[in-house]
Parts: C-alpha cells; sequence; structure tokens
C-alpha cells in the first residue's frame, strides 16, 4: 500500500531496477514474485513506462529458462511422488511421506502453470489458481482437493500417477518430450534435450 516509483516497484519484486536482458538475469527470478508484480488491474499510466515493464515480464521467461524449469520440475515431480511416497508409506514414514506429498503438490502445481506460461502464484493461492489456467487447470485442481482429503495411502499413490500421467500427456502434446515413459522422471532430460543455448544446456537437470 502507499506510493512507489515505477523502477522501485518493480525493484521490490525483481531486485532490479531495469529489465532482465540475459539469461542469468531471468533464470533466478522466483515465479512468486513475477506472479505478484504483474496480477491486478492497471487504471492510468499516462506514461506507458509501467506497463512496458510489466507486458515485459508477462511475456514471460525467455523459451529456454522456460524448459530448464520444466525439466527441473519433472525430475522433482517423479522423486518426491513417484519414487519417494510409496516407499516412504510402505516404511511408516509418515513425517516424511507428507514432506513428499507437500512437494510432490508444489512442484506439480508449479510445472503445470510453467506449461501454460503463466507465473505460479504464492503456495497459498497456488492451488486455487489452478482454475484459472486454461490448460484443464479445473481439473488438476479437482484431483489435487481429492489428494488431500483421501485417507487410502493406496488411493493417493493412484492420484499421484494419474497427475504424472496427465503432465506427460500435456508435454507429448507441446512436443517437449517424445518419451513413452510412465516415470516423469525420463521425461526431464528429454525437455532438457531442447535447449538451445549451451552454457544453459550444460547445467545438471536437476539443478535449479
Amino acid at each position: 500500500m502507499g506510493v512507489f516509483e515505477i523502477d522501485g516497484f518493480y525493484r521490490k519484486y525483481i531486485g532490479m531496477d531495469r529489465l532482465p536482458e540475459t539469461l542469468s538475469e531471468w533464470r533466478p527470478l522466483p515465479e512468486q514474485h513475477l506472479a505478484a508484480c504483474t496480477n491486478g488491474k492497471v487504471f492510468h499510466d499516462p506514461l506507458g513506462e509501467f506497463s512496458q515493464w510489466r507486458n515485459k515480464l508477462l511475456a514471460f521467461y525467455p523459451e529456454d529458462i522456460r524448459l530448464k524449469k520444466i525439466a527441473s520440475r519433472c525430475m522433482t515431480v517423479a522423486q518426491s511422488g513417484q519414487y519417494n511416497f510409496p516407499r516412504l508409506v510402505k516404511r511408516s514414514e509418515w513425517v516424511a511421506a507428507q514432506q513428499a506429498l507437500s512437494s510432490f503438490m508444489a512442484h506439480s502445481i508449479s510445472l503445470v502453470f510453467l506449461l501454460n506460461k503463466q507465473y505460479v502464484p504464492f503456495y497459498k493461492w497456488s492451488h486455487r489458481a489452478l482454475k484459472t489456467i486454461p490448460m484443464t487447470g479445473d481439473m488438476l485442481h479437482g484431483k489435487m482437493e481429492k489428494l488431500v482429503r483421501e485417507n487410502d495411502y493406496a488411493i493417493k499413490i493412484d492420484i499421484m500417477e494419474q497427475i504424472c500421467a496427465f503432465i506427460i500427456d500435456q508435454l507429448n502434446q507441446a512436443g517437449l518430450s517424445n518419451s513413452s515413459s510412465s516415470f516423469l522422471l525420463d521425461h526431464g532430460p528429454r525437455v532438457k534435450e531442447r535447449i538451445k543455448d549451451r552454457p544453459l544446456k550444460a547445467i545438471d537437470v536437476w539443478l535449479e
């Protein structure tokens, strides 16, 4: 709340008093901060400067950065949900299983927003915001809610697999992966292969 200079407003969210230009400047910008500073309506902008910032940021991450983030999310979603969660449940490690579930949900939601070229908002609004994205976000919103409400762990595991299958289908439809594997971990490297910038492509697929 209050009065801000234009560059001061955006500096608060992206840490820069100018628009990002290079991949190295874009990569560390948090999705949630970008979502916050591009949210809402502009009612009056006589200089056009505020909208220039906003429109540049709304154009989304450069494609190579988006691909890098998608590839990394594929790995973390698979690791936390398809791999670790069932094993933790089997060993009755309930706290660790809940941590894995939370990680799975957060990174799955982020991944779907990345596929839609939209910034995911702060975590407490991210589930609700799924309803606003065009790529069957409403369906995923329902599955996430069912995943939390379900008490049967076997059913939870099945819902997680359904979510992963949905993401894999979206990756294949978008031409970001051509793998037929049902394990999302196998799709991360396929997405990474599509990065054109060599230094970015050389970074480990897990790192983001």
